[in-house]
C-alpha cells in the first residue's frame, strides 16, 4: 500500500490505521485469532492512527510510528506537487493543511521552503528555513521533528552551523 501511494498524483494523502469496529470482519477475525480480547478492549483509548493492542506482525507503537512517518514522507518530503513542478500549488498546500494550524510544524515549513527554493523565492526560502530554526528553539515538538527528520531537512543543518547564502541552498526530492 505505501509503494502505491508514493507513485501517486495527489495534492495530500491521509494516511490511518485500520481499526477493528465491532460488526466487522476484521472484529470478527482479530477475536479469533487471539489477537485481542472484547470483554477487556480499550475502547476509550481508539483513535484514528492509534491502535491500542499488538498483533505478531506489529505493536501498536510500530505501527503508529509507520503511520505518522508515512504520512511525513507522502505529503511532504515526497510531496506529488514538488516531485511535478508545482511549487505554488505545493506551498498552498503546506499552509492550508498545517502551517494555518500548526505555526511549529517544521517539516511543512521547510518544504514549503524547498518550493519557494525551487520558484526562486529566495528571501521566502530564507524566512521559512530561518523560522524553522526560530521554531527548533523554542518549541519541544519543532524539536522533536528536527532530530527525527534531520536528514531531510540538510539546509537546516547548513543555517544552524554557518551563515550561508540562501541561493546557494537546494534540495533534490
Amino acid at each position: 500500500s505505501i509503494n502505491y501511494y508514493r507513485d501517486l498524483d495527489v495534492d495530500w494523502a491521509y494516511i490511518f490505521t485500520a481499526l477493528p469496529l465491532p460488526g466487522t470482519k476484521m472484529f470478527q477475525q482479530f477475536l479469533a485469532n487471539g489477537v485481542m480480547d472484547e470483554a477487556s478492549f480499550d475502547w476509550d483509548g481508539v483513535r484514528h492512527g492509534k491502535r491500542t493492542f499488538d498483533t505478531e506482525e506489529i505493536t501498536a507503537e510500530e505501527l503508529e510510528i509507520l503511520t505518522y512517518d508515512t504520512n511525513i514522507e507522502l505529503n511532504f518530503f515526497n510531496n506529488s506537487n514538488i516531485r511535478n513542478g508545482r511549487y505554488q500549488d505545493a506551498i498552498d498546500m503546506f499552509n492550508y493543511m498545517v502551517l494555518d494550524l500548526f505555526p511549529y510544524q517544521i517539516v511543512a515549513r521547510y518544504c514549503r521552503g524547498v518550493a519557494n527554493l525551487n520558484l526562486k523565492k529566495y528571501s521566502e526560502a530564507k524566512k521559512d528555513f530561518e523560522e524553522c530554526v526560530l521554531w527548533i528553539g523554542k518549541n519541544s515538538e519543532s524539536k522533536r521533528l528536527f532530530n527525527q527528520y534531520r536528514s531531510q531537512m540538510p539546509n537546516l543543518d547548513v543555517l544552524l552551523s554557518e551563515d550561508t547564502n540562501i541561493s546557494d541552498l537546494s534540495y533534490k526530492f
